[in-house]
């Protein structure tokens, strides 16, 4: 299953995004296993970060 979320990038500091709907309150909402988010701009990632749930 893929999430995503286009955000409009703007210049200066204090600028943050909050990621909804990317979870749950109550145990087991994610499956175990290995995920992966990723931020890009046009073509280029960014940052990329794995996260395992066990």
């Amino acid at each position: 299953m893929e999430y995503y979320d286009n955000v409009t990038v703007s210049s200066g500091s204090g600028n943050t995004y909050e990621l909804k709907g990317w979870g749950g309150s109550d145990k087991g909402f994610w499956s175990r296993g290995t995920y992966r988010y990723e931020i890009w701009y046009g073509n280029v990632c960014l940052r990329a970060k794995t996260f395992t749930v066990y």
